[in-house]
C-alpha cells in the first residue's frame, strides 16, 4: 500500500495519522513501505501546510509520535528545508564527549606502565600526589576507565585472580591508546599557557585591603610556603631513591617545584622591605582618557 511519487499528500495524511495513532512502532506497515523520497517529500510537504490550523496539530501530533517511535528514515527539517543548528550541537556534543581530558590523558600514562584496575589505580595516583600536579578525583578516575574502553583506547587485561565486580576489573593501555596520547602530547597548549594563581590575583586587589592585612596576609602565604617547600623535598628524595637516578621526570617536575617556591619566598621577602614605599600610580591611563 504504497502511494506513486506523484500522489497528493493531503489525501495521504489522514491514513498515515491514524497509523501512528493506532499502531506501535513495529506495526507501521503503511509508512515503512513509502520509498525514503516519499517520506521526505510528504514530510516536508506537511511542514508547509502550517497555515491549516487542522493540519498543523495533526502534523504536530505525528512528529511526536514519529520521535518517540524512532522512525530514522527522516531528517528534521524546517520549513524552508533547512536542518538548522541542532544537527551540528549534537555532533558537537558528541565530539566534546570523544575528546581526551587531563584525567583521561593521566590514566592513558598510567595503564601504559602496568595493567592495573580502578581502585589500585586510584591509590596509585594519590600516593604519587596527582591532585599537586593535575587535576584528577576519585570519580574522574573511574568515569575515564569507562569512556576509554568504550573507545578502545584501553582493554581488559589477562586476570589470574578472581573477578570481584567491575572495580576489579584489570585494565591496560592499548596500541590505539599509546598512538593517541603521543598525539595529544604533541599539542602546543601544553608549553603556550599561562598559570593564573590566587595569590597573583588577590595582589593586584590588595590595594582595596583594609590596613594591616596586607602583610598579614604576606605572612601568612610565606608559612605555606615554607611548608610546602618541606613536604616537597621529602617528596623528592623519597622520588630519587625509588627510581635510583636524578634523570626522571618525577624528579625534574618536583625540583621545578621547589625552585618556584624558593624564587618566591625570595620576592616575599623582598615585599616586605618595601610595603611601606608602596603608592598609587602617577600617570594613569585609562581607555578613552588617552586624548585628554
Amino acid at each position: 500500500m504504497c502511494p506513486p511519487k506523484n500522489a497528493n499528500y493531503e489525501t495521504w495524511f489522514p491514513l498515515v495519522r491514524l497509523c501512528c495513532a493506532t499502531s506501535s512502532y513495529w506495526k507501521l506497515p503503511v509508512w515503512r513501505s513509502f520509498p525514503e523520497e516519499t517520506q521526505s517529500v510528504f514530510m516536508r510537504s506537511c511542514a508547509k501546510l502550517s497555515d491549516n490550523r487542522r493540519t498543523s496539530v495533526a502534523w504536530m501530533f505525528f512528529v511526536r509520535r514519529w520521535r518517540r517511535r524512532g522512525i530514522r528514515n527522516y531528517q528534521r527539517t524546517n520549513a524552508s528545508g533547512g536542518t538548522g543548528v541542532g544537527d551540528e550541537r549534537r555532533a558537537m556534543a558528541a565530539a566534546k564527549k570523544r575528546a581526551l581530558t587531563t584525567p583521561d590523558l593521566v590514566l592513558l600514562s598510567l595503564l601504559a606502565e602496568r595493567p592495573m584496575h580502578g581502585y589500585e589505580a586510584n591509590l596509585e595516583l594519590e600516593r604519587r600526589q596527582v591532585r599537586d600536579w593535575a587535576g584528577v578525583s576519585r570519580p574522574q578516575v573511574y568515569y575515564s576507565l569507562e569512556k576509554l574502553a568504550r573507545l578502545g583506547l584501553i582493554r581488559c587485561a589477562e586476570n589470574e585472580e578472581p573477578q570481584a565486580g567491575p572495580e576489579r576489573r584489570v585494565f591496560m593501555t592499548s596500541g590505539k591508546g599509546r598512538a593517541t596520547l603521543a598525539d595529544a602530547l604533541e599539542r602546543e597548549n601544553w608549553t603556550t599557557q599561562r598559570e593564573r594563581p590566587p595569590f597573583l590575583t588577590w595582589i593586584a586587589l590588595s590595594w582595596q585591603a583594609r590596613p594591616g592585612i596586607f602583610q598579614r596576609q604576606l605572612e601568612r602565604r610565606r608559612q605555606f610556603l615554607e611548608k610546602e617547600l618541606a613536604r616537597e623535598k621529602t617528596t623528592l628524595r623519597a622520588i630519587r631513591k625509588e627510581v635510583g637516578h636524578r634523570f626522571h621526570e618525577a624528579a625534574w617536575m618536583v625540583g621545578l617545584t621547589i625552585q618556584q617556591f624558593r624564587v618566591e619566598l625570595k620576592w616575599l621577602n623582598k615585599l616586605s622591605r618595601e610595603i611601606h614605599r608602596r603608592a598609587g600610580a602617577r600617570h594613569p591611563a585609562y581607555v578613552g582618557k588617552a586624548g585628554e
